[in-house]
């Protein structure tokens, strides 16, 4: 089990790192920029409705007020993300 998670784990790291690098280099083309920031958008939306979800389900308060500390923290990523992108700027302050 443990390997099925380290993979699924690296894999994950691996399409979200690059889709991300990708989405806010401005080396890439326009055109493809735009449909993996629609991908990541996608996924995002759909990770915050997990949380949203989970708040909802829960019986206790402590698990509501983490999953909403978790989606409140998750959406000022998302946002975060998104003004990069939209202003064409690199995702690390130290890349030009």
């Amino acid at each position: 089990m443990a390997d099925m998670e380290f993979i699924v784990m690296f894999i994950t790291e691996m399409v979200l790192g690059t889709a991300t690098e990708t989405a806010t280099s401005a080396k890439t083309a326009k055109r493809v920029r735009i449909v993996v920031t629609a991908l990541l958008t996608l996924f995002y939306i759909a990770f915050l409705g997990l949380f949203v979800y989970m708040c909802i389900e829960s019986d206790e308060l402590v698990i509501k007020g983490i999953t909403v500390f978790l989606a409140l923290l998750f959406t000022y990523v998302f946002v975060r993300l998104w003004r990069k992108v939209l202003k064409g700027e690199p995702l690390n302050e130290w890349e030009e």
